[in-house]
């Protein structure tokens, strides 16, 4: 049985892409040779608005429009860079090359139905321990959100499958 929790969420106005290599519009903006594989992960951040065909924007302006805070930033970079990281490897290993890809976010954060669904993981045997026994709510600092980083054996197994 396939089964997906969904949630109403805020969502950011920001589109977040990653670009491993060079093709595009990057290639088009900065006159780039298509196919240019890019030293590291290049993250772009375009306003979420189709009639203004989604804008590339600078952090500044997320933060000058209130778009999203510095901390909600830093957070959504370092969780992006990650999938990045898990796709790049999942990707190689099927012999695929993950050239780009674009990611959004939103926040649905309620205290009282994260802790019950995390209670009842732990009994049901998905999970091993409880990441937010020691989360303090509001604390956006890095070693706050270490506690809640599923790359921790919090989580007994992910498992990743299609159909082709």
């Amino acid at each position: 049985m396939r089964e997906q929790l969904i949630r109403k969420a805020e969502i950011f106005p920001i589109e977040f892409i990653v670009r491993n290599i060079a093709t595009g519009s990057l290639t088009k903006r900065l006159d780039i040779s298509e196919g240019t594989v890019l030293e590291k992960p290049l993250l772009e951040y375009c306003f979420k608005k189709d009639e203004l065909q989604d804008p590339l924007i600078s952090k500044e302006h997320i933060y000058s429009f209130g778009w999203a805070t510095e901390d909600e930033i830093k957070i959504i970079d370092k969780i992006t860079l990650r999938i990045n990281d898990l796709l790049l490897g999942l990707f190689r290993g099927i012999g695929i090359k993950l050239v780009d890809f674009k990611i959004e976010y939103g926040k649905a954060w309620n205290k009282d139905t994260e802790k019950k669904e995390i209670v009842f993981s732990i009994k049901a045997g998905n999970m091993k321990e409880n990441p937010l026994e020691n989360f303090v709510e509001g604390d956006f600092s890095e070693d706050n959100y270490t506690f809640f980083d599923l790359h921790k054996s919090h989580v007994d197994k992910i498992v990743l499958s299609f159909n082709l």
